[in-house]
This record gives structure tokens, C-alpha cells and sequence, in this order.
């Protein structure tokens, strides 16, 4: 009879277990964050009484069939069992996985397709939790390389394969829609450390890792709360609460105003900061920039978002267009009144202080470019480590 329960106590990143208790029966762990760490932690979830698991296949020209022997063995060292049960065994796990018996039987590693080598990763696991009594599979990205329908099916059938046989499951991913599929609780690791395990839902609400934080579309910083002031480090980003002590705060990608010079008309407050661009990079349906102040004593080293090209963006800058429109030119009165270049941004456009449009922009905000940056500190939200979010007061 199989273990039912998987300790995960003996597995300790500094001074933090990688899960606070262990696993029942069907229980589900989904691990994220940087891959050496990912990995190393998979493989000694592996080494467990009551896991069972093997590596990804890899891309060589040996046969299926030798590499599924030699894995196998690995994983049931110590477990005397027939031959012939271990085929058995890889037939019937092959069939409940959707792995055609050709491919364990005359296939090459190096000619599998991603399906086929997702499909091959969960069948050995299967196939050794069946010889061994274990309880959890074990399983390191095992939606690699697909994307798409084969993505959603591969995992669809991942979740309804271990309900039906009522096994627990304990795998990596980088994606967070596999984590929101898969369920379960989820252990972020970063920087050799747990960074934030429980609920994903939870963690991306209230983050406190850098994996949630990018996620979830905000810079995340340690903070204290003193005197009704929460100080971020030593910067003169600044904002009331009502909270005391240490706390996590997060400010949102989207409420980085940027702009080219220290004094535009777009940016209102007193506690602008110059900084330095060390990074551009893709996020979603938009780009973004990485920030780094020239001076930490007054800024703060920050994800801002650059341009939106979504659909939502498109609709909106449509919308202003015909508002624009209807309202006509306007008075003399009011067009003196506004700022230069005030006027509704085109689609993509979020920091008007940048330029007109987006090869405009494009063209000072490359890496090593020095802008202006200020926060809009009425985003901020702030939490102790062991509450959710809250508005500040």
C-alpha cells in the first residue's frame, strides 16, 4: 500500500520547507520561478517515498523504448519487479495517455513531437506510481513546448486522468494559466529561496514575489509604515496609510508616468525623479520599460509600462477620437488653456511627455536613455505580510 501522504518537511530552501504541510492523498503542487531552482527541487520531490517520476525525455537517437527501460529503472531503484510487469505496465500507461504503442516501441527520442514527448513523460510517471504504490506524479514542465489547442488538450487531460485514477500531482510550470488549471497550492521560488506558496489567486491579489508581481502588473517593494507615512527604502516615493510596521506595497505598471523633460506639463507632482533605461521588453499585447533611478535616494528601480496596443487601447482611443470630434475645435479660450500636445494620445500611446507617436517615443527610450519618471502614489496598495491588500486612506 502507497504512502498517504507526501512530507515535502525534508525539503528546505533557507529555512522554509517547500511546502508548510504535507500532501494528501490527490493533492496538487505546482512549483514556479527560476528553472535551476524548479528543477533541483523536482528532483528531490522525486526522491521521496511516495512520488514517482522521471526526467523530461531528451533529443538523442536512442530508441523510446531504451530510454523508457533505463528510467524506469532509475525511478523504481530498489524495487524488484518482472520484466513483464513493466511492460505491462508501460502498455496500459501508454494507452491511458494517448501515447500509441509505435511510439514506445520503434520511435527515436529526437523524432517525438512535443505531444508525443509531454504524453511519454506522464506515461513513465504513471507507469512507475502503478509498479512503485506511489501516490504523486512527478512532473517537470510537462507542457513544454506546446501551445495553443495542444497546450489546453494535453493539459485538460492531464487533470482529468489524475481524478480518475486519483493521483496526486506535484510539477513545474511557467505559465500561469497551467497553475490555475492544475489547481492546488502553488510555491514560487526565487533567489534560492520560497518566495510565496498557497493559492495563485491569492498571491497574484496580493504579491510578494517578483513572478506575481510581473503577473499581476505591478512593481512589488518592502516597505514601513511609520508616524501615518509609508517610506519605500531611502526614495521620496511617499504615500499616507494608516497601516504601521513592515508591509509589501505594490505600484502598478500603469501608474509610472513618463516624459522627457524634468518639468512637462504631464507630470504633476513634486516627487519626480530622473532614471535611466535598462531594459525594454515585450508584455502581453503591450511593452514595457525597466527603470533604474540615477539616484536611489529618490527614485526606485521600476517595470513601467510603455506602450497598450490591445484591443481595449484601440477602443479607446477610438472612443476619444469621436469625442473629440463631436465637441469640435473647442473655444480659443479652452485650446490656450491646454497643455502643448495635450490632446487625446493615438492608440498605443500612454506618456504623451514622451512624443507624438510611437517611432517618436521609440526614438528616447532606448536602453541608456535618461527620462523623468514620477508615481501615481493614489495606486499604491499596501499590506502587512500576513493581510491582503488594502486602498491607502
Amino acid at each position: 500500500m502507497g504512502a498517504v501522504e507526501l512530507d515535502l518537511s525534508t525539503i528546505v530552501l533557507a529555512g522554509t520547507p517547500l511546502a508548510p504541510a504535507p500532501l494528501g492523498a490527490s493533492d496538487r503542487l505546482v512549483l514556479m520561478g527560476q528553472s535551476e531552482e524548479v528543477g533541483g527541487a523536482l528532483r528531490a520531490v522525486r526522491a521521496l517515498p511516495g512520488a514517482a517520476g522521471v526526467p523530461r525525455p531528451p533529443r538523442d537517437g536512442r530508441r523510446v523504448r531504451a530510454w523508457a527501460r533505463a528510467a524506469l529503472a532509475e525511478a523504481l531503484a530498489g524495487t524488484r519487479i518482472r520484466r513483464s510487469a513493466v511492460r505491462a505496465a508501460l502498455v496500459r500507461a501508454g494507452a491511458d495517455w494517448g501515447l500509441p504503442r509505435a511510439v514506445l516501441t520503434r520511435a527515436r527520442l529526437r523524432d517525438l513531437t512535443p505531444l508525443q514527448r509531454s504524453r511519454l513523460q506522464s506515461a513513465l510517471a504513471s507507469a512507475a506510481a502503478e509498479l512503485g504504490g506511489a501516490g504523486w506524479l512527478v512532473l517537470e514542465a510537462p507542457f513544454g513546448g506546446l501551445a495553443g489547442r495542444e497546450r489546453a488538450g494535453a493539459r485538460d487531460h492531464l487533470v482529468r486522468t489524475l481524478a480518475r485514477r486519483g493521483l496526486g500531482l506535484v510539477m513545474s510550470t511557467a505559465d500561469p494559466v497551467d497553475a490555475g488549471v492544475v489547481g492546488g497550492r502553488v510555491t514560487v521560488l526565487e533567489k534560492g529561496q520560497v518566495a510565496d506558496s498557497g493559492p495563485f489567486g491569492a498571491q497574484l491579489a496580493a504579491p510578494r514575489s517578483n513572478l506575481a508581481a510581473g503577473l499581476a502588473g505591478v512593481n512589488v517593494f518592502s516597505a514601513l509604515a511609520r508616524g501615518g507615512w509609508i517610506s519605500i527604502g531611502h526614495s521620496q516615493v511617499r504615500a499616507r496609510t494608516e497601516l504601521d510596521g513592515k508591509l509589501f506595497v505594490t505600484i502598478p505598471t500603469s501608474a509610472v508616468r513618463l516624459a522627457v523633460d524634468e518639468f512637462s506639463a504631464h507630470l504633476t507632482s513634486d516627487a519626480v525623479f530622473e532614471a535611466v533605461v535598462v531594459g525594454i521588453h515585450d508584455r502581453g499585447e503591450g511593452v514595457q520599460l525597466t527603470l533604474s533611478p540615477t539616484d536611489t535616494e529618490a527614485g526606485l528601480t521600476l517595470a513601467a509600462d510603455l506602450f497598450d496596443f490591445s484591443a481595449a487601447a484601440a477602443h479607446a482611443a477610438a472612443a476619444r477620437a469621436a469625442g473629440a470630434q463631436d465637441a469640435g475645435a473647442g473655444s480659443a479660450e479652452a485650446q490656450a488653456a491646454e497643455p502643448e500636445g495635450s490632446g487625446a494620445p493615438a492608440w498605443g500611446i500612454l506618456h504623451p511627455g514622451l512624443g507624438a507617436d510611437v517611432a517618436a517615443q521609440l526614438a528616447v527610450t532606448g536602453v541608456g536613455a535618461h527620462l523623468f519618471v514620477e508615481v501615481d502614489t493614489a495606486a499604491l496598495r499596501a499590506y502587512p505580510v500576513d493581510r491582503a491588500p488594502t486602498a491607502l486612506q
